[in-house]
């Protein structure tokens, strides 16, 4: 067998029919009448002469579109026998056609094509075959009713008619797409027997049964009248609320690269029949595909990722349920490589349960893909906060047992001392507390006398916190071990912070982060925590990363790093250096602000759900430094709303509780009721 190449094929219309008037073949001339080959790949039958247990798709009588325009043209298709219209020989059958709709009864005019044994196909013109005037759609708009056809066979006797439903208007149907009658087939890579193919397509009746195979032409044509082997299917499946199908289709064995396939997909109940056309090819990507958060929750975000439209194409997002019609949730552009990206809002209201979010565009061609998305209950809300950041950091602490080795107490008015201590704490499971740099406010101290830790390390120099604060935690009660951690720096303080933690340990992972600013240091924390790593701090916009940094990296055994924040946060020349130290094994984690790159670095960290998520301010750094010791994912929201990239990944993990920390004043009560930005 010769594997061979398919490329997902897409078309924006299925009501401009190109009519083939010479074939002589069997069942799927009838289902080629209105369409062009792909010629791309192709299936011998393993058997010839085998009689088929069933055809593609069921016996009847079909349409090749489910609405027509005002003396516009359809086209009629007969497959395998009918009881009104005999058993399979059509061409002993005289037909005539009509309207029939709330106006009454108009004749219509019709072209034959006969074709031998298995079907014929008819073309009806939807004009009166008297006055050729188009049918009048009256005020309402779209007129539905009827195409009945009268079999009568030649010679004479009972005539027998059969009807289609078909609905009139000037205009296509309103949709959440470009197009209300498209569809995608293919497989972005090499296809070889028992590959799955996935057909995706728009136009039917919401909830009807759809029969879906893939048919080798060439080998009907070639093989007439048996079809063993060169199909794919049938496999039924069934329309969503927007009348859309989704099916996977298994390819037979026997190809060859010369041959052609071609999709058929046919209602039960709209009666219609889509078959495929010639349609625009993907750009290339060889990932044509579409990946979402695969959970999320009722008023919550999606996030969507795709490849294979063209570029600077407007793609339509739309949310599908089985009963429903579709949501439109958004559009994203795709960029210069045919690829979208991006995170969007779900509306309230939504119901827990199995729904697929599809990308659609047709500004040249359309093309079709889907992923399942599951939405669940919304997280519970609760809130770590106290009078100021000093007891806010003291009710985060409280989680904490009475009896713990180490505190890490650090400056609450300033950062760079502080940045590296969160992920350290979260590493040996040691609260961080704030202390005013002159004075321990009286919550703290409490705070202290309940820990009664062993050891207590004070962050940064008598400027970050005085000698006096050191003395007075110094002379409490239970006597801890005191230690002050500081350098000449902010990234001198924080490589003796990471040397203390780590002195008889390697951290395989870090995170890099820029000292200069605190969001990216903050979210770090508790992912490098996840991973046994550590944060270190650098001067991002240097050339190179400085000779004690590099010493530290080789101290610690590490084999991978994560560069945290975009390449204004953090060089190119920096993320050269260190590809050219650790090859393959350096990662940027960057979005497009600072809560897209809190998201991607918790994405990063947790694959799984979890129970409990933390919410920070991403505009101030003592709530997120304080929780940061608490080891959760950690994600960080605006004030009053939360961006879509942050509900996004809330639905990913699927947590139990989401924990925001600090009061109204930090995040608002909006923020606790997920409103969204």
């Amino acid at each position: 067998m010769s594997p061979a190449r398919q490329k997902v094929h897409r078309m924006t219309e299925s009501t401009q029919p190109i009519v083939a008037k010479h074939r002589s073949m069997g069942w799927l001339s009838v289902v080629t009448v209105a369409m062009l080959a792909l010629s791309s790949v192709t299936i011998h039958p393993d058997s010839a002469g085998a009689v088929p247990p069933s055809l593609p798709v069921p016996d009847g009588v079909y349409l090749d579109r489910p609405w027509v325009e005002p003396g516009g043209e359809l086209y009629v298709w007969f497959v395998g026998s009918t009881p009104e219209c005999g058993d399979g020989d059509y061409t002993n059958f005289d037909f005539s056609w009509t309207f029939e709709g709330p106006g009454g009864v108009t004749a219509l005019a019709t072209t034959g094509f006969g074709f031998p044994d298995f079907a014929i196909a008819h073309g009806v013109g939807l004009v009166d075959q008297i006055t050729s005037a188009p049918l009048s759609l009256g005020s309402s708009g779209p007129v539905s009713g009827d195409i009945v056809v009268t079999c009568t066979p030649e010679g004479g006797g009972t005539s027998n008619t059969l009807s289609m439903p078909i609905t009139i208007r000037s205009t296509p149907p309103a949709t959440i797409y470009n197009s209300p009658t498209a569809w995608t087939w293919g497989y972005p890579g090499s296809v070889s027997e028992g590959e799955v193919i996935t057909v995706s397509a728009l136009g039917f009746d919401p909830g009807e049964s759809t029969t879906v195979s893939i048919v080798n032409y060439t080998v009907v044509a070639d093989n007439f009248p048996d079809v063993t082997g060169a199909f794919a299917g049938p496999v039924t499946a069934f329309a969503d609320g927007e009348g859309a199908v989704t099916v996977e289709v298994t390819m037979p064995s026997g190809w060859s690269s010369d041959d052609i396939l071609e999709l058929n997909i046919a209602g039960s109940e709209s009666r219609y029949l889509l078959v495929t056309a010639s349609g625009e090819p993907s750009n290339g990507d060889p990932s044509v595909s579409v990946a979402t958060t695969g959970s999320a929750f009722a008023q919550g975000a999606v996030s969507i990722a795709a490849g294979g439209y063209e570029a600077g194409e407007n793609v339509v997002i739309g949310l599908h349920s089985a009963l429903a019609p579709a949501v439109k949730l958004g559009s994203l552009t795709a960029n210069g490589a045919g690829k979208i990206a991006g995170s969007l809002y779900l509306p309230a209201g939504l119901a827990s349960g199995d729904y697929r979010v599809w990308a659609g565009a047709g500004s040249i061609g359309f093309l079709l893909l889907n992923s399942a998305l599951t939405i669940g209950p919304a997280p519970e809300t609760n809130r770590i906060a106290g009078l100021d950041r000093y007891s806010t950091a003291v009710a985060a602490s409280q989680r904490f047992a009475p009896g713990v080795d180490t505190v890490y107490l650090t400056s609450g008015r300033a950062f760079p001392d502080a940045l590296g201590a969160g992920a350290l704490a979260a590493q040996i499971g040691a609260p961080v507390l704030l202390t005013d740099p002159g004075s321990l406010p009286d919550s703290v101290r409490a705070e202290l006398l309940r820990l009664e830790p062993a050891n207590v390390i004070v962050v940064g120099g008598p400027a970050a916190v005085s000698a006096a604060v050191f003395s007075t935690v110094a002379g409490l009660s239970f006597a801890p071990e005191m230690n002050r951690i500081g350098g000449a720096d902010r990234y001198d303080t924080n490589r003796r912070l990471i040397e203390d933690a780590f002195e008889d340990v390697s951290a395989p992972i870090v995170y890099i982060a820029v000292g200069s600013n605190f969001p990216d240091a903050l979210a770090a924390g508790p992912a490098a925590a996840t991973v046994n790593g550590a944060v270190v701090l650098v001067n991002g916009s240097a050339n190179l990363l400085d000779g004690p940094t590099l010493a530290l990296l080789t101290d610690l055994g590490v084999t991978e790093v994560r560069l945290v924040g975009g390449t204004s946060a953090i060089s190119t020349a920096i993320e050269m250096q260190l590809n050219g130290l650790y090859p393959g094994k350096v990662f940027r984690l960057a979005g497009d602000d600072r809560y897209d790159t809190a998201a991607k670095i918790v994405a990063g960290a947790w694959s799984t759900t979890v129970s409990e998520v933390i919410l920070a301010s991403g505009a101030n750094f003592p709530d997120a430094l304080a929780a940061g010791a608490l080891g959760l994912p950690m994600l960080t929201s605006r004030q009053s709303c939360i961006p879509p990239v942050v509900l996004a990944q809330l639905g990913q993990l699927q947590p139990d509780d989401v924990t925001l920390v600090g009061g109204i004043s930090a995040l608002t009560a909006g923020v606790m009721s997920f409103a969204q930005c």
